[in-house]
C-alpha cells in the first residue's frame, strides 16, 4: 500500500509511471482527492525482498511487521477508505 501526496499533475504523472512499473501488480486507487495539509510527510517507504530469509530473520529487521502474511485481502480495503487510512497511519505512527 502506497499514499502519494503533492499537487493533482505531478501526483497523476507519477501514478501512470507507478501503474506501468513491471515490478507492480494489480494497482488500485483506494482513495483520492483534494487534502487541506499533508497527511504523511517526512514519512518513507521501503521496500525489501524477504521471501529469501526466515521468518525469524525478518522479524529481526527493525520495521518489519507480519501484518501482510497474517492478514486479509488488501483488496477488501478498495471499498473500505477509513480502514486503508487508518492501516497507513499505524504505519507512520509505529515506524
Amino acid at each position: 500500500m502506497q499514499v502519494i501526496e503533492g499537487q493533482h499533475n505531478p501526483v497523476k504523472a507519477l501514478f501512470e509511471i507507478i501503474e506501468k512499473d513491471p515490478r507492480h501488480h494489480n494497482v488500485i486507487v483506494i482513495d483520492e482527492g483534494k487534502i487541506e495539509n499533508r497527511m504523511f510527510s517526512g514519512w518513507k517507504m521501503g521496500f525489501r525482498n524477504l521471501n529469501e530469509i526466515s521468518r525469524e530473520a525478518a522479524m529481526k529487521i527493525e520495521g518489519y511487521s507480519a501484518f501482510m502474511n497474517d492478514s486479509g485481502d488488501l483488496y477488501d480495503l478498495k471499498d473500505d477508505r477509513n480502514g486503508a487510512l487508518m492501516l497507513l497511519k499505524l504505519f507512520k505512527d509505529t515506524h
